[in-house]
């Protein structure tokens, strides 16, 4: 098998061959260090990622034509962990999607590991509807924060931002945890 370590001090790219996360056949699993990264600079199109900056600022591409994951399982922190990402595909065949570790985001409802519609919002600004935990999306300067109680006793943090504004929906949002992995592990990846 093969263990992800997230205390890698600098980026790497991992390829083996054929890389299955979560039934998910990725061409590169892109992981990023525990300083500022930039993950898949020069995308190329078709190509699918699994792609995770880990801690620090990264800047993180998006292929064309190809799902990338962009997983997120590491603490939150709006000023030294929030990454951006560049290019999100976020509808067609191959759409891409974020993946969130359930021990950072802790409290969101789920289906299987689709977010589930009560707490997912699209807003104009960061404040999450209801009391439950939220992922917000603010359409105004395309930022995806996370609410912990969706009542506004916690402020909601921001860990990414889409740099085109691109419209998602929570089709593009899965959650992992204990009964769902989607960091690879040698009970999640094959290798060719």
């Amino acid at each position: 098998g093969l263990p992800i370590r997230n205390d890698i001090s600098t980026s790497c790219d991992l390829v083996f061959g054929e890389n299955v996360v979560n039934n998910i056949r990725f061409d590169h699993l892109r992981l990023g260090g525990t300083g500022d990264d930039e993950l898949n600079p020069n995308p190329s199109s078709g190509s699918s990622n699994w792609i995770s900056g880990g801690s620090g600022n990264d800047i993180l591409h998006s292929s064309a034509n190809g799902l990338d994951a962009f997983v997120f399982y590491s603490p939150l922190n709006p000023i030294s962990n929030l990454d951006t990402i560049i290019g999100f595909e976020a509808t067609g065949a191959e759409a891409d999607q974020i993946w969130l570790d359930n021990a950072f985001f802790s409290g969101l409802l789920t289906d299987g590991d689709q977010l589930d519609t009560n707490s997912f919002a699209i807003s104009t600004n960061e404040f999450a509807s209801g009391n439950i935990g939220q992922i917000i999306y603010n359409t105004n300067n395309g930022q995806v924060l996370y609410d912990p109680d969706g009542a506004g006793g916690q402020n909601a943090i921001a860990f990414a931002l889409l740099a085109g504004k691109e419209s998602i929906t929570l089709q593009n949002f899965r959650v992992f945890g204990s009964s769902i992995s989607a960091v690879p592990s040698s009970a999640v990846i094959s290798l060719s």
